[in-house]
């Protein structure tokens, strides 16, 4: 082989590098994103359910108008109407209705959650779910009120 030859092997050799480098580097970003994202959404979720809790448990903190129902439905009395909060096909949901009785249809997704549970102890709602990974969570809230009733 002359010496174009060797030079022409050289070249298509460091292009085929540069090409699978970058193949690499692609796919490799690629796969990095996507895993970025997934525990974006868990930490997104488990915030979420975080957040409502605590926010909801402030607003309602009043006497007698927190109960909890067979450890699976967290029920708010407010002045003309119930918030109901349980679980439903793996979400934490919330219904607003004019009664207290569960209607599944009338709810509205609030984060992608799973078994939780409701517990009243004295002045302390606990509340304790799943995320999308199975690592369970708990929340304690401190009730400045006369507490919840179960």
């Amino acid at each position: 082989m002359n010496r174009h030859g060797y030079r022409n092997v050289f070249m298509l050799v460091l292009i085929a590098l540069y090409v699978a480098g970058t193949g690499f580097i692609v796919l490799y970003g690629a796969r990095f994103y996507r895993d970025m994202i997934a525990r974006s959404n868990k930490n997104v979720q488990t915030a979420t359910a975080f957040s409502y809790f605590n926010n909801r448990l402030k607003q309602n903190d009043m006497r007698g108008s927190i109960e909890v129902r067979d450890q699976a439905i967290l029920l708010f009395k407010e002045s003309e109407n119930f918030i109901l909060v349980y679980e439903y096909e793996g979400y934490l949901v919330e219904q607003n209705s004019l009664d207290d009785e569960v209607q599944s249809d009338a709810s509205q997704k609030i984060a992608m959650v799973s078994d939780i549970r409701f517990e009243a102890k004295g002045n302390f709602v606990i509340v304790t779910f799943k995320d999308v990974d199975g690592e369970t969570h708990t929340i304690s809230y401190a009730l400045l009120s006369e507490g919840a009733t179960s």
